[in-house]
């Protein structure tokens, strides 16, 4: 093999002091946005969901009808940890529900840079309802606008309370709100 043939080979064009966990509330947008901040950074990706399904050897539909919901906790406990432990560091897509879990939102709270992307409830209510149905949770659905989500809302967005930075979403594409991270990311030297 000569110098040239790994000329072009990826390699990453920053380096992470920690490793850098993404979480937000819908989840295309979430995945989307993390891809494109790693991949024009030459940064591993990881999304969470698949990587519990590897683990897992099935899918998560399959893995939460054959198992008790405490046995798939600990796994997405397991896999939470071994993905901010793994070097290089990298970029975690971290669905928002396993903030819910204390254990696993201390770990990224200490552990990672806890990047939250944040959706006012106008916002967010109109994405789900209009672009994301498939991924909106059904007190969302139900509702009859996006005034009457209040006290449930503000109790859904506390787990983001601690991100290390916060992402602005409301008017924003995924992309926007990519280019926006990378900005300031650019700005703190990606520390």
């Amino acid at each position: 093999m000569s110098l040239h043939d790994s000329y072009y080979d990826p390699f990453p064009i920053v380096s992470l002091g920690s490793p850098m966990a993404i979480s937000g509330m819908i989840p295309t947008e979430l995945r989307q946005l993390a891809h494109r901040v790693a991949s024009l950074h030459g940064l591993r990706f990881t999304d969470f969901d698949a990587a519990l399904e590897h683990e897992a050897g099935r899918s998560l539909a399959q893995l939460r009808d054959d198992e008790a919901e405490a046995s798939v906790r600990r796994l997405e406990r397991r896999v939470a940890a071994r993905l901010l432990a793994d070097q290089p560091w990298g970029i975690v897509a971290l669905p928002d529900r396993l903030l819910s879990m204390r254990s696993i939102k201390r770990l990224v709270e200490k552990k990672s840079t806890f990047v939250a992307l944040d959706y006012e409830v106008r916002d967010c209510y109109r994405r789900f309802t209009q672009a994301y149905r498939s991924e909106a949770p059904r007190w969302v659905l139900e509702a009859p606008g996006p005034g009457s989500l209040g006290p449930l809302y503000r109790q859904w967005t506390r787990r983001f309370a601690k991100a290390h930075i916060q992402v602005s979403m409301d008017g924003a594409t995924w992309r926007d709100a990519s280019e926006s991270l990378i900005r300031e990311l650019e700005a703190s030297n990606w520390r």
